[in-house]
């Protein structure tokens, strides 16, 4: 998700790299799973879009989702989605084209974005439907390249910008927590050089 020219759903997006970082149309994205590892079978439960466009109110949406199999104890303990919660939920199937749609034209931005992405990047290609190549900045990445803090998990980050951390590990408050921390990271990033899409690009290796 790395590329530029950004073609979903019959549309053509250019961002340019030389945009500035508070200029970008940002699609924070934040996932909830049966488990860690896309490529051994886990599925996404939750799936949560803030859009956030330059001068408006950022936009939300989210929606829980059938993983097809058993929800584990384990992710339910962490993230508080248990089976009964998902009874009636769509599938990833019947909600990826008007994810797609949240996403169309965005950078993506997430806290650990290879674990966010490589699940739904799954996710896609077992709907059969062609996943968006954006370009994406992780604030994980830049909180270890750039910052120091005790932990680089989300709510101590978020905790140490002063963001109000939620205790529930749901999609919705994650992304918000995300984006709250994206936009304290930025003043400290442009006195450091990274002020453009490109910048923030090399800053988190690639």
């Amino acid at each position: 998700m790395h590329s530029r020219r950004v073609t979903t759903m019959g549309s053509t997006h250019d961002i340019a790299p030389s945009t500035p970082l508070g200029a970008l149309p940002l699609a924070v994205v934040d996932v909830e799973t049966t488990g860690l590892y896309a490529e051994s079978g886990d599925r996404v439960v939750e799936v949560a879009v803030l859009r956030s466009m330059p001068g408006r109110s950022p936009e939300s949406w989210s929606v829980l989702i059938d993983p097809e199999r058993p929800m584990p104890p384990a992710a339910s303990a962490v993230n508080g989605i248990t089976q009964a919660l998902l009874v009636g939920a769509p599938r990833f199937a019947e909600v990826a084209e008007t994810l797609a749609e949240r996403i169309d034209g965005t950078v993506l931005l997430a806290h650990n974005a290879t674990f966010d992405l490589s699940f739904l990047a799954a996710e896609f290609a077992l709907a059969g439907v062609s996943a968006p190549s954006l370009p994406a900045i992780c604030t994980l990445t830049l909180a270890r390249r750039k910052f120091r803090f005790h932990s680089n998990a989300l709510g101590n980050v978020a905790r140490a910008f002063g963001v109000p951390a939620s205790g529930a590990h749901r999609a919705e408050a994650d992304a918000r927590m995300t984006l709250g921390i994206w936009q304290h990271m930025q003043a400290t990033l442009f006195q450091r050089g990274i002020r453009t899409l490109a910048d923030a690009e090399r800053a988190q290796g690639g």
